[in-house]
């Protein structure tokens, strides 16, 4: 298994260099060189200047609003090379007791930019990107508010086809529309523990249509076609074959991890949904109901007598109006419609099949190493950044309670 764990140290290397003239000139559907190059050497200072805030000891304000300057320098100069418009954004800054500011941006894409570019293009919900997003929050994008919010990591990852972030975040923007227009929706389903908080690992809240998101992802990565294209799109960049090989051997470790993660969500939300009728069939009354007038949401929630998720809420916008909430049995035969709908939509999932069996605990001792000792490729140098960590970490956050369960899983 070392390729695997190998591949995980790949992701902040790859510098490709073209002189900026000739790579303008030099792209294939997914990259261009001298937009490539700056991502790559954006989140490589990025990643240095995250590491360093976190680290021990307080830096003079004038050194570290410095610093964050030439981030901000570095992340204007990729979204000119790469064909993305922006707006800055100023936004406050307190790191360990100093106030500072600085600039996210709103970020749009264009149909002749970089892949990236393109991608932002086809974005219908506002993108904000935080050049300090791996300081910020502890997971890789997400989306709130009607918006999607990502790091310029998760451009660089979804160049290599490692992930599909802005996609998956979409496709939830997707489902709360399809909520607010009155149809139906795995979006409509909550899930969540008595704080009613999400959580990184998805492990005491999630909304049902990750299920939808996952099975998306999981038809991205493994398109062949798209894969294919930006393979050689990366080998005319520079890649060398070698390098080109560890790239794909990490494809593999997430698409696995998204079969898992999938598995696990319809099962749970099988078992959820077919619990939750049958109480309600037997006379079950909500929790609490609400209506919220910001958002529209017309809530109706049940305890579910389940350990990891205490309640489960419906969404019933658009179906029904705040003051049907009086009237149980209108409300009853709407939030049973619902869950025939989902457990029907769940049970339909196409979830694909996984391989061999790995003793998790000597996987997760294993990516640890790798990150501590780092791995020298093919023609590549490679340093172990912060990057590294933080995808290692999520990593475990995501699947470790999960794995810490078993004593073998799936990938």
């Amino acid at each position: 298994m070392n390729w695997v764990f190998k591949a995980l140290i790949l992701i902040s290397a790859f510098l490709l260099s073209n002189n900026s003239a000739e790579a303008r000139q030099n792209c294939g559907r997914f990259l261009c060189g001298s937009s490539y190059s700056q991502l790559d050497s954006l989140t490589e200072e990025t990643e240095k200047l995250v590491k360093s805030l976190k680290g021990e000891g307080t830096a003079a304000p004038k050194e570290v609003a410095s610093e964050i300057k030439r981030i901000e320098d570095l992340n204007e100069s990729y979204f000119k090379s790469a064909g993305i418009a922006f707006t800055r954004i100023a936004t406050p800054l307190k790191i360990k007791n100093q106030l500072l500011s600085y600039s996210r941006y709103s970020v749009r894409g264009s149909l002749h930019g970089d892949s990236t570019a393109k991608s932002l293009a086809e974005t219908t919900v506002p993108v904000i990107l935080d050049p300090l997003y791996l300081y910020n929050y502890k997971f890789f994008g997400h989306f709130l508010n009607e918006k999607i919010y990502v790091g310029p990591h998760v451009f660089r990852l979804n160049l290599l086809g490692i992930t599909s972030t802005l996609q998956h975040e979409q496709l939830h923007s997707i489902e709360h529309e399809k909520v607010r227009q009155g149809k139906m929706s795995l979006g409509r389903l909550e899930l969540m523990n008595s704080e009613g908080r999400r959580s990184v690992n998805y492990g005491n809240y999630f909304r049902v249509d990750e299920i939808e998101t996952h099975l998306h992802d999981y038809q991205l990565l493994t398109d062949a076609t798209l894969n294919t294209q930006r393979d050689l799109d990366l080998i005319a960049q520079g890649l060398s074959s070698e390098a080109l090989d560890q790239i794909k051997k990490y494809r593999e470790v997430i698409v696995k991890d998204k079969i898992q993660n999938l598995q696990r969500f319809t099962t749970e939300s099988q078992e959820m949904l077919a619990k939750i009728r049958t109480r309600i069939l037997h006379g079950a009354i909500p929790y609490s109901s609400k209506y919220d007038p910001k958002t529209g949401a017309i809530r109706v929630i049940f305890t579910t007598e389940y350990k990891s998720y205490e309640y489960i809420s419906f969404d019933l916008q658009g179906l029904a109006i705040p003051a049907d909430l009086n009237d149980w049995v209108k409300i009853r035969e709407l939030v049973l419609q619902v869950l025939e709908w989902s457990q029907q939509r769940v049970q339909s999932s196409q979830i694909p099949a996984l391989g061999k069996t790995i003793d998790s605990n000597s996987a997760l001792q294993t990516i640890y190493f790798a990150v501590d000792s780092g791995f020298r490729g093919p023609n590549l140098v490679v340093n172990v950044t912060n990057l590294e960590i933080i995808i290692v970490n999520h990593l475990v956050k995501t699947f470790g309670n999960y794995l810490q369960n078993r004593s073998v899983v799936q990938v």
